[in-house]
């Protein structure tokens, strides 16, 4: 049973640290981003904030269902 979740372990930190590398350009867009918003008004700052929350939602929302499906039907059908 340790060895068991040893490997899950390693396997969940595999693929986590992966997931941190392979992501780390899309990191370059927030500092444009901010860049950008240095120099408009208080409100288009606010709508901009507003609008990447927004747009997070869905993908976030995809993300935990196929999380959930995969979850309830880790173990195959059962009848």
């Amino acid at each position: 049973m340790l060895a068991r979740l040893r490997t899950r372990l390693g396997r969940f930190l595999t693929v986590g640290i992966s997931g941190l590398v392979l992501s780390s350009p899309l990191w370059g867009q927030c500092a444009m981003c901010r860049e950008s918003a240095k120099f408009v008004r208080q409100a288009t700052i606010e709508a901009l904030n507003q609008g990447i929350l927004i747009l997070a939602i869905p993908p976030l929302a995809i993300a935990v269902g196929i999380g959930v499906v995969t979850y309830r039907y880790r173990n195959g059908s059962q009848s």
